[in-house]
């Protein structure tokens, strides 16, 4: 594939007001050395295929450019993805996050965790392709029509959203079994391609913190960072420092590491997510990945708490999946 050069604009002082680590301000102030563009040479690219400056255009309107320039490249032929191979689709995180634990503060705050939400993701991909997201400020997302849903990659947990939780703890200790063994039968059900995150699939106990191995003023600079990240959450602003763990300890990092043990401790769970993997491969319906562009996926809300997606097959008969997220379904 051809080389595409992009270059993403932004003046220094535009680099130090975004900053939430506060590394362009130690940088100035001759606390960390050989930093690019204070204290260390900048050269911007001579010839960029794309020039975006950020002080003007939304992030929305830079991903369209950069789209508008790989279609005029012929980059962008694939009916189905456009070229894309696969995307994060945390908009089905955040809304399933939402339903299971009930808190949707700071980025979780344009999520209800509803049934339509679900059917929607199920159909659609993200659920803001453009509409206005309050905790931005300004319009989130564009369209995501064009993209079959293979291309989306569908998560409950992942390195990202695990450890953006105060103590990183895991789904299956902030929700009900029940609720956990719905949303992994939809996950792995759905369109969309799922992903499972680091023992995700026996029931993992251990946690997966920020960590990076900093030493120093740097150090400093990025546990002050990631509080100041986390605070968005008032759990994390009430708390302080106590409520996050310091990224450049060892033992922060140690912590991570998988007890392959609770394979056999929590056998059941890793039993339920091989079945889901084998019907999802065997069935011919579900391992289709259907699609509402095409009519062969459509779904509806059943109650406040539930709701049913169904695949359309004329060779192969129609397949129902009904998923309750409440207690009982009448």
């Amino acid at each position: 594939a051809p080389f595409v050069e992009v270059h993403v604009a932004t003046p220094l002082d535009e680099c130090a007001r975004r900053d939430p680590k506060g590394l362009y301000a130690a940088a100035f102030a001759g606390e960390i050395e050989d930093f690019t563009g204070v204290s260390a040479p900048y050269e911007a690219p001579a010839h960029p295929e794309l020039r975006l400056d950020t002080t003007d255009q939304t992030p929305a309107e830079s991903a369209n450019a950069v789209l508008e320039l790989l279609e005029r490249l012929g980059l962008l032929e694939a009916p189905d993805g456009g070229g894309v191979d696969a995307i994060w689709n945390d908009d089905f995180h955040h809304t399933a996050f939402v339903s299971m634990t009930g808190n949707n503060q700071a980025y979780l705050s344009g999520y209800l965790g509803h049934p339509q939400e679900f059917v929607s993701s199920a159909k659609y991909g993200f659920l803001y392709q453009g509409q206005h997201y309050a905790w931005q400020k300004q319009r989130r997302g564009t369209s995501s029509l064009r993209l079959a849903p293979k291309h989306f990659v569908n998560f409950l947990e992942s390195h990202d959203q695990v450890s953006n939780l105060a103590r990183s703890m895991r789904m299956h200790q902030l929700a009900s079994p029940g609720m956990c063994r719905a949303l992994k039968g939809l996950l792995m059900l759905m369109p969309q391609t799922p992903m499972l995150f680091q023992g995700e699939e026996f029931g993992a106990t251990a946690p997966f913190p920020f960590f990076a191995g900093h030493s120093g003023e740097l150090a400093a600079g990025v546990r002050k960072g990631r509080l100041e990240f986390l605070e968005q959450f008032p759990g994390v602003k009430h708390g302080g420092e106590r409520t996050v763990l310091d990224p450049s300890d060892e033992e922060t990092m140690r912590s991570c590491r998988i007890d392959w043990e609770e394979r056999e401790t929590n056998a059941a769970s890793l039993l339920l997510h091989r079945d889901l993997i084998r019907l999802r491969k065997t069935d011919p319906v579900i391992s289709a990945q259907c699609s509402a562009a095409t009519g062969d996926l459509d779904g509806a809300v059943l109650d406040h708490h539930a709701f049913v997606l169904r695949y359309f097959s004329r060779t192969h008969g129609d397949r129902l999946v009904i998923v309750n997220l409440g207690i009982g379904l009448r």
